[in-house]
């Protein structure tokens, strides 16, 4: 078998995007929250300083609108729903494994079972347009300057320890 540099690379950059995606949006709702209820809150599903659902999203919008045709509306609406399906599973999921709800929406306007609401699929639509256009080009930019094989050794010690994080958390949250 081959060893394919150009897969690798692309391997590692997809793992960078996923962390620098989790840990931005973990800080993002660690502010979001404090600005609407005056409360300091970091929890979440792991003890890190990440929140793989948003590492996990933008993996998906990457994925799935890179070759999406049409300005900002399109990809706002794709955003939209990509991002509400995504949360929507994620929630029925995270709660169905450990019989735990993480959020409720259920008395936000047009929720659905409390699990996704208008409110915060709006918000996933224009943070997505903000990602596509803005973030993860930037973040190219910035993976292209860094040295691979020091980014590889990074990557891969935050993968580990994301991999310690995630069964701790596991054995935590399961009941």
């Amino acid at each position: 078998m081959k060893f394919n540099k150009k897969f690798f690379q692309k391997f590692i950059y997809l793992l960078f995007l996923f962390f620098v995606s989790a840990i931005l949006g973990g800080m993002m709702e660690t502010i979001y929250v404090f600005l609407l209820f005056q409360k300091f809150d970091i929890g979440g599903f792991m003890y890190g300083p990440w929140r793989p659902i948003y590492g996990f999203g933008c993996l998906l919008l990457y994925f799935i609108t890179r070759k999406v045709k049409g300005g900002n509306l399109a990809i706002f609406f794709q955003c939209f729903f990509i991002c509400s399906i995504f949360e929507y599973l994620s929630s029925y999921f995270l709660e169905l494994i450990f019989n735990r709800t993480w959020w409720d929406y259920s008395h936000l306007f047009l929720n659905l079972n409390g699990r996704i609401c208008l409110y915060h699929s709006l918000i996933w639509g224009s943070l997505g347009i903000l990602f596509l256009k803005y973030i993860e080009p930037f973040l190219l930019k910035i993976f292209q300057k860094i040295d691979f094989k020091k980014m590889t050794i990074f990557i891969t010690i935050l993968f580990f320890l994301y991999q310690i994080d995630g069964l701790f958390s596991w054995l935590r949250n399961i009941k």
